[in-house]
């Protein structure tokens, strides 16, 4: 039984990784169970599930596409690694880091900048869709 978790595991974590040759070489199994269990696994992941509120990129405005860019995350991201990933931008070009080199400062400043009008703009769009 162990045996069928750790495989799944692996399975999942590659699928999540984005590893769809690892995925593609699992997705036909002997196991007509496990077969079962990988096809309604996929159908899930695929599905528009009702009141999703994260639409594909592809679907998405070009400014909203480009604030994704920005941030650095998938348009699918959650809320919380959203945050984390603005956080950590606003972190790395903070304009005080490079206090001591005018030219840089300015660089960071305007980063800086780019980066809270696309999380406000990701923010703004987001609270609209879940109205």
């Amino acid at each position: 039984m162990d045996q069928i978790f750790d495989r799944l595991g692996d399975l999942l974590r590659s699928v999540l990784r984005g590893d769809d040759r690892k995925a593609s070489q699992t997705s036909s199994f002997s196991d007509p169970d496990m077969q079962a269990a990988w096809d309604e696994l996929n159908d899930f992941m695929n599905a528009e599930q009702p009141g999703h509120d994260r639409p594909a990129s592809s679907t998405l405005p070009p400014k909203v596409r480009d604030a994704f860019a920005v941030i650095g995350v998938d348009p699918a991201a959650g809320n919380e690694e959203i945050a984390k990933a603005y956080k950590s931008l606003l972190l790395k070009n903070h304009p005080d880091r490079f206090a001591t080199d005018p030219a840089r400062q300015t660089g960071a400043t305007e980063r800086t900048k780019r980066i809270n009008q696309a999380f406000q703009l990701i923010k703004e769009y987001r609270s609209d869709r879940s109205r």
